[in-house]
């Protein structure tokens, strides 16, 4: 490879190691590219500072809307007025993007989510596609783990009492569910006590814990949640974290809170994998 390419090479590598993300696409109108990620922009599109992104082609009607992760607040780019958008959008220069006055427990929810998605426009998108699901009754959670069991109160407030069918998969770091082809589940009586598991899914760690339905002579995960297993005094610290990531996000829709939600749950299992 000749000197000058590997050079340019060298250097556009690091410029993308060290641009920091400034927030996500929540709505989009016409077609958007960013010139210097070679990358269509679309939504749940992740913004980085190093981000070159404008209209193709330029349109009046076209628009771009981007939650920033300094204040969770949404700018609203438009092409309304000339020579708008004949540059790539100064996507930095905006009130939206500018340090809130110390809010502690965003910071620390942002913080994690733009570790995770730093130099990875669409990494947010993939995950979001990854996990998707429809309403379902269990929640995500930090669950609390002792010698011999998990106990999974919080996971299952919502779900009625009965009888259930549960299987558990470990998430790896990118946040893929580990599952083997055939479910494993364990029975798990609900009542008005707490929702306790014990033996094998008694672990630390992340888990994708699913409901398991049995159709004819067979088992199929359907829905699950992403749990969070962790001993005292950890699992007090990493439940408030999530419950305030939870208040944070309350407002925003689901289809961009639940991606990031699982997001921040995946960078608190961090310590569970070094």
């Amino acid at each position: 490879m000749p000197i000058k390419l590997s050079i340019f090479l060298f250097v556009f590598r690091s410029a993308l190691l060290c641009a920091e993300p400034v927030g996500y696409v929540t709505e989009i109108g016409g077609t958007w590219h960013d010139e210097q990620y070679k990358m269509a922009v679309g939504h749940l599109y992740v913004v980085q500072s190093e981000s070159r992104i404008s209209p193709r082609p330029e349109s009046p009607t076209a628009f771009l809307s981007i939650r920033y992760y300094t204040t969770a607040a949404v700018h609203r780019f438009t092409c309304h007025t000339a020579l708008t958008c004949s540059q790539p959008l100064d996507l930095l220069d905006v009130p939206e993007n500018r340090s809130p006055a110390g809010d502690k427990g965003a910071s620390a929810f942002f913080s994690v989510i733009k570790d995770l998605v730093s130099g990875s426009p669409q990494r947010l998108s993939a995950y979001a596609h990854l996990i998707s699901r429809s309403p379902a009754k269990l929640q995500d959670a930090v669950a609390l783990l002792s010698a011999t069991s998990l106990d999974l109160t919080e996971a299952f407030a919502n779900v009625e009492k009965g009888t259930y069918l549960l299987d558990f998969c470990p998430i790896t770091y990118d946040g893929t569910p580990q599952c083997p082809s055939l479910p494993s589940p364990i029975t798990v009586v609900l009542n008005d006590r707490r929702t306790v598991v014990e033996g094998s899914a008694a672990k630390s760690g992340l888990q994708m814990v699913y409901l398991c339905k049995p159709i004819g002579n067979r088992v199929f995960r359907s829905e699950g949640a992403m749990v969070l297993a962790a001993t005292e005094p950890l699992h007090t610290r990493l439940g408030n974290q999530l419950a305030e990531a939870r208040i944070l996000s309350q407002h925003w829709p689901a289809d961009e809170a639940l991606p990031h939600l699982r997001l921040f749950l995946l960078g608190l299992s961090r310590p569970f994998r070094e």
